[in-house]
């Protein structure tokens, strides 16, 4: 069975992550790949959160789309779409290089569409968690 503190600690980093891009949207700054980078740390997070409630073992990788294999909630709507994209802000979103400009319009739509994925993976959790036990 999987341990409810590691999955609450891995939902709280998640909802951290959530915060910090909604809190440099908001700046009214251009800071827009720091805030694609913390909305793929949350969708990762996310993602491991599901997989430890699957009972299975955490992969060490930033790749969403396998996450999201592994998770086995690639059918979710939108979520494959939306892996693919934020991959990209993993690792090279921390780094100067040949990243795409993302603009304060594409950044909140990327929030918005996030935020319902984030929602539903959420509730993913929720109603795994809350199963009666064999």
């Amino acid at each position: 069975m999987a341990d409810p503190e590691e999955i609450e600690e891995w939902l709280k980093k998640a909802m951290e992550d959530w915060r910090v891009a909604e809190i440099l949207l908001k700046s009214g700054e251009e800071l827009t790949l720091p805030c694609m980078f913390h909305l793929q740390q949350m969708l990762e997070k996310l993602l491991k959160a599901v997989i430890i409630v699957r009972g299975s073992r955490i992969e060490r990788t930033h790749d969403l789309s396998r996450l999201a294999h592994v998770a086995g909630v690639q059918g979710v709507e939108g979520l494959l779409d939306l892996c693919d994209a934020f991959t990209l802000f993993a690792v090279n979103g921390r780094y100067p290089g040949d990243l795409p400009e993302v603009s304060i319009s594409v950044a909140r739509n990327y929030f918005e569409a996030a935020g319902e994925l984030r929602q539903k993976l959420l509730n993913h959790i929720r109603d795994k968690t809350t199963e009666p036990q064999p």
